[in-house]
């Protein structure tokens, strides 16, 4: 798969605009601009029909004539930016092209849903990840009497459908231009708001889906992270929080959250819960819960504070009772919350490729070693604070390639207690003499651990370096992900 630069992308719809008159609508301050060609004029008509449509009509297919053109009758806006995407050096096997939107706007949601490698993934507009940037595309839905809500649902619609996209040129703080065709009846260049998260605040159309590049700043095409990486992510830091079904796992106040449930546990304190639990519904929640579910539907809904005196109410210390146990692990392996789960697990995977694609482009190599790294850190940690990949091969440097692991597994062997400790200095004896990637995540652990809270900072270095090698002493248990092709 050869991948256009995104200037190529911009150039070539830059290009189609300018031939057109360069049509300008702010949909912010609503300023249009005027005195440029539109459809209505015979010849654009024409350049229509000889220019765009050759890649999609062969006879004895009927083509449309410049009178479809201008009387509407033919929409040309998909096949517009088929062209640009060809015009930009895209082969057919990289980006189909089609007469609707939907045809590669279906393809891209496909990709990101299954973890396909491609050049463009779909993300919901609502996604934290749908953050346009230059070279990606965004799309509306269309039809009569559509509402937002009704927009939502074509991200999960696998056949054709009424839709337009733009392709994204600029960007600029709280805006973003777009070209698109067959917009004033030209090609025309929109101004677009964004919001702070940078994703669109356009109240003009009824946007549904970001189709994000999958390529790294510096130019390179970025290894998507394969389906296999994400199970093996899930298995190992879901494994570190519950035993049994990762999805099922329920645990007690043991670190102040009040309850933590499912495969990430989810849990009251940090209001990570509280909006799958209202996503499943109260009826699904009183299902499987039949003696609790009133009252945590209630906790779910009210405040924090209130929700957390609620479900500790049903705890001894930080261990659960019975039917709580029980109800909460049956909500948990429900159909719906087994659905929200995966959708937040896709979304941490997003995170964590995004890190990882942030890393490579600062001169790493991506792997699935160092996918699960960030995957449990995006879990367990956020992200990566202020550490970089040239303050790790500065500490390699600084240390001796040689001695760097002494250096991190010396420090493991002087914890003294149990817990944690223990585990500490199990893996000092165990880390040492290692080389390549699993040295320089095995510093890059040991240095985002410093980085962390002094109660946390064990727990993360042996979660993390128990990734970085392979194998680990973590919760008192000894970890070998070898299995995993770590």
């Amino acid at each position: 798969m050869s991948t256009p630069s995104v200037l190529a992308i911009v150039d070539a719809a830059t290009a189609e605009w300018a031939h057109w008159g360069k049509a300008t609508w702010n949909c912010i301050t609503g300023a249009k601009s005027s005195g440029f060609h539109v459809d209505d004029e015979t010849a654009y008509a024409r350049y229509v029909i000889d220019t765009y449509l050759p890649l999609h009509f062969r006879p004895p297919i009927r083509w449309p004539s410049p009178a479809d053109i201008s009387n509407d009758d033919y929409y040309w806006s998909a096949v517009c930016v088929s062209y640009i995407m060809r015009k930009a050096g895209f082969a057919p096997a990289d980006f189909p092209i089609g007469q609707a939107h939907s045809t590669y706007v279906t393809w891209a949601i496909k990709n990101r849903k299954s973890g396909t490698p491609a050049a463009y993934w779909g993300y919901r507009v609502d996604d934290a990840l749908a953050t346009p940037e230059v070279g990606d595309i965004i799309a509306y839905a269309r039809g009569r009497n559509m509402t937002r809500a009704k927009a939502l649902t074509y991200y999960d619609r696998t056949g054709g459908y009424e839709s337009h996209a733009d392709i994204v040129v600029a960007k600029r703080p709280g805006e973003i231009d777009v070209i698109g065709g067959n917009v004033r009846d030209s090609v025309t260049k929109k101004t677009l708001r964004i919001d702070a998260s940078g994703r669109i605040a356009d109240p003009h159309h009824h946007w549904f889906a970001v189709m994000r590049r999958r390529d790294l700043a510096a130019g390179a095409t970025a290894l998507i992270s394969p389906t296999d990486w994400r199970q093996a992510a899930v298995k190992i830091t879901c494994g570190f929080e519950v035993n049994g079904d990762p999805y099922e796992g329920v645990s007690g106040d043991f670190d102040g959250m009040g309850v933590s449930c499912g495969a990430l546990q989810w849990n009251i304190g940090s209001n990570s819960l509280q909006p799958m639990v209202k996503a499943v519904g109260k009826p699904a929640v009183l299902a499987a819960m039949p003696t609790l579910g009133a009252a945590f539907w209630t906790a779910c809904n009210g405040s924090v504070s209130a929700g957390l005196t609620t479900v500790r109410g049903w705890q001894s210390g930080s261990k659960l009772n019975a039917t709580a146990k029980a109800e909460l692990k049956a909500l948990m392996g429900s159909a719906g919350m087994r659905a929200e789960q995966d959708k937040r697990i896709d979304e941490v995977a997003d995170r964590a490729q995004a890190a990882m694609d942030r890393w490579v482009a600062d001169g790493g190599t991506s792997s699935k070693r160092l996918f699960c790294w960030f995957f449990d850190l995006v879990t367990q940690n956020g992200g990566m604070k202020t550490l970089t990949r040239a303050k790790v091969l500065a500490f390699i440097a600084a240390a001796g390639p040689a001695n760097a692991d002494d250096v991190v597994c010396d420090f493991l062997a002087g914890q003294a207690g149990t817990g944690h400790a223990k585990d500490a200095r199990a893996n000092g004896a165990l880390w040492r003499g290692v080389t390549g990637e699993k040295l320089e995540l095995l510093v890059m652990s040991y240095l985002r651990s410093d980085l962390s809270a002094s109660a946390w900072r064990l727990p993360v270095m042996n979660r993390k370096g128990a990734i970085a090698i392979g194998k680990g002493h973590v919760n008192g248990g000894l970890w070998d992900f070898s299995a995993l092709g770590l």
